[in-house]
């Protein structure tokens, strides 16, 4: 009877305990804060392996909290928050014993900085850690990497809530440096449905060592004031795929990297590369590249993307363009970075029924794919209807800013079955009015055209046209290969 009655209590305390699990979520071997004086005291009082648990409320810390050894942390979500005013909050070190926070993991709480001082989040060689559903507000660096590799961040984000009113912005979203790794595979430290939004930069990732590596999946950077995605001075392994990057000052800025690949991104922002060596962007939809060889950029590869309004600025021998398309009349190469215009091998996919993409027609007659073509598929016929009419291209705003003083070159090739006169149009609006027009006289071979031209800085914009000038209704002219270049010349 005895023996009975000890296993029927065992069994009801088995199930008093599960219970509690189920309608608690209170794990069995946890150390709960509110039972201490200070978070440090419950800390302390944690035995290895076991969990330091935050119940709902809020946790102000005088001094960082520094885990040294395997003790997890959870919360209870954006409702457990830990509180700094100006120091580094939770800091994960194993610097003095090596591994010691190995397998660490901390997730479903929020950090709260009332300054721009002190990091909320940092990590000193730490390895595979797992870092899940933690909210991020104020401090300089919201997540901290130092010597880390093979952690996993998942649903950490910039935090929006109740704390909006009594922190600041983070400066930076996620900083990570010297990761002394060398390939992107099982020793990046990757981040999943990570949203940095509204910080100075969203994610600066850098290399003392010139090794690392580094993903970034399903995640969105957004509103940053300086530059969304800063990734310097790595030598292998930068991986972004299916992410964001949508209203930041600067949207990606790559800097010295070698053998990364960038994918499926979406990006109203600007991407500009410098240094960077076989660097692949593909499958991404994206509003403008820049990737020059004066940049030191080359052997890069560009592929099945999508751009819009910034354009493509990208030096053949910096990068191999392949399977590229306009989503937003952008053009392949825009007046901001330095040429404006570039159809070299013009075919289908520069082309929207005979106008490059990008320009216009301009004056009225008409304008239409042919078959005829310089190099590449296609060229544009041009018929006129008694009155100048050709291909334009507006340099105004920002554009004729940057270029305003500066001397472009004007090139085309051009050729008619009966001898035309071909031209090349600039017209002036704005303080200084006026239009001026080179012509050139072209048969039934291909003949380039070329004129060098110094923007005159007292207008506000100036129109480029290609075309034909002053001939009868009917005549035609095929023009393909059209480039605005800034410098003296144009080279092929």
């Amino acid at each position: 009877m005895k023996a009975r009655e000890d296993n029927n209590m065992y069994r009801l305390i088995k199930i008093v305990l599960i219970l509690a699990l189920l309608l608690f979520a209170i794990p069995i071997w946890a150390v709960n804060v509110k039972d201490y004086a200070s978070v440090h005291e419950a800390y302390q009082a944690a035995p290895l392996y076991d969990e330091l648990y935050f119940p709902i409320g809020t946790y102000k810390l005088d001094k960082p909290l520094v885990i040294d050894r395997l003790v997890n942390i959870r919360g209870e979500g954006r409702g457990s928050v830990i509180l700094v005013d100006g120091i580094d909050a939770i800091v994960i070190d194993s610097r003095v014993k090596p591994s010691a926070t190995q397998y660490i993991t901390v997730k479903d709480i929020t950090i709260c900085n009332t300054q721009n001082t002190g990091n909320l989040l940092s990590l000193y060689r730490t390895a595979d850690g797992k870092f899940e559903n933690i909210g991020l507000r104020g401090g300089d660096k919201a997540i901290y990497i130092s010597g880390s590799l093979r952690n996993v961040f998942r649903d950490c984000y910039t935090h929006t809530g109740s704390w909006s009113n009594r922190a600041p912005l983070p400066i930076y979203g996620i900083y990570a440096e010297a990761d002394r790794t060398t390939r992107i595979g099982n020793n990046a430290n990757r981040f999943y449905n990570c949203n940095m939004r509204w910080c100075e930069t969203g994610i600066y990732i850098t290399d003392g060592v010139g090794q690392g590596s580094f993903s970034l999946t399903d995640s969105t950077v957004e509103g940053s004031k300086k530059i969304g995605l800063h990734v310097r001075g790595i030598l292998h392994g930068v991986g972004i795929n299916n992410c964001h990057f949508e209203a930041n000052n600067q949207g990606i800025l790559l800097e010295g990297i070698t053998a990364g690949n960038i994918q499926v991104i979406y990006s109203s922002d600007l991407i500009e590369m410098k240094h960077c060596t076989q660097v692949t962007i593909q499958n991404s939809y994206i509003s403008g590249i820049r990737c020059k060889a004066e940049d030191g950029n080359y052997n890069n590869l560009f592929n099945g993307i999508f751009f819009g309004k910034l354009g493509l600025d990208i030096d053949p021998s910096a990068g191999q363009v392949t399977n590229v398309r306009d989503n937003a009349g952008g053009l392949r190469f825009p007046v901001a970075f330095g040429i404006s215009a570039n159809l070299i091998d013009g075919d289908l996919e520069v082309w929207d029924k005979g106008v490059p993409i990008g320009f216009k027609k301009y004056n009225v007659g008409e304008i239409i794919e042919s078959d005829i073509a310089q190099t590449g598929q296609k060229s544009a016929l041009i018929r006129s209807s008694g009155k100048n009419i050709g291909i334009s291209y507006l340099i105004a705003g920002k554009q004729f800013a940057e270029l305003a003083g500066k001397k472009i070159a004007l090139s085309a090739y051009a050729r008619s079955d009966k001898e035309a006169n071909a031209a090349i149009f600039i017209r002036y609006r704005g303080g200084t009015d006026y239009f001026s027009v080179k012509k050139f006289r072209v048969g039934n071979e291909w003949q380039r055209i070329t004129i060098g031209h110094i923007i005159n800085d007292k207008a506000s914009e100036i129109n480029i046209i290609f075309g034909l000038y002053n001939e009868a209704a009917g005549m035609e002219i095929y023009m393909d290969n059209i480039e605005i270049r800034r410098g003296d010349t144009v080279g092929y």
